[in-house]
């Protein structure tokens, strides 16, 4: 029988892993409204976006994790985020991503060449073919 390493990396169950996502996600829910007597809408903003909620929830998330390490391990440790998000949703679905990272490398390669020198020297150096000026 083949030992496990990667056991003692596992502090916690797929049904701790649920009620720790699930206590995350009441907990940006709980976020989307504004405080009593606030409106939704200020300025023409509204009080959340889409975008907001996701990342209070992976904020809970990281920090509840981390309580969750500090129960079993006896030592707060959050997640850190070592990863591109971009990348690891590729990996998942890349027949989603490819059109979505495609437009966003191209967007990034148009902005990357607008730049001026100084602000952008080694890409600029590298798109005219002088390394030497690279510095401005």
């Amino acid at each position: 029988m083949e030992t496990d390493h990667a056991a003692a990396c596992r502090y916690f169950t797929p049904g701790d892993a649920c009620r720790v996502a699930l206590d995350a996600y009441r907990a940006a829910a709980d976020r989307l409204t504004p405080p009593f007597g606030q409106p939704w809408m200020l300025d023409g903003q509204p009080f959340a976006t889409p975008a907001d909620f996701a990342d209070d929830f992976v904020a809970e998330l990281v920090a509840r994790l981390g309580l969750l390490a500090l129960d079993r391990l006896g030592t707060f440790a959050p997640p850190e985020e070592r990863s591109d998000p971009w990348q690891r949703a590729y990996l998942a679905a890349p027949e989603k991503m490819c059109e979505i990272i495609s437009v966003r490398e191209t967007e990034l390669a148009q902005a990357m060449h607008e730049l001026r020198r100084g602000e952008n020297a080694r890409h600029n150096a590298a798109t005219e073919g002088d390394s030497a000026h690279a510095g401005g």
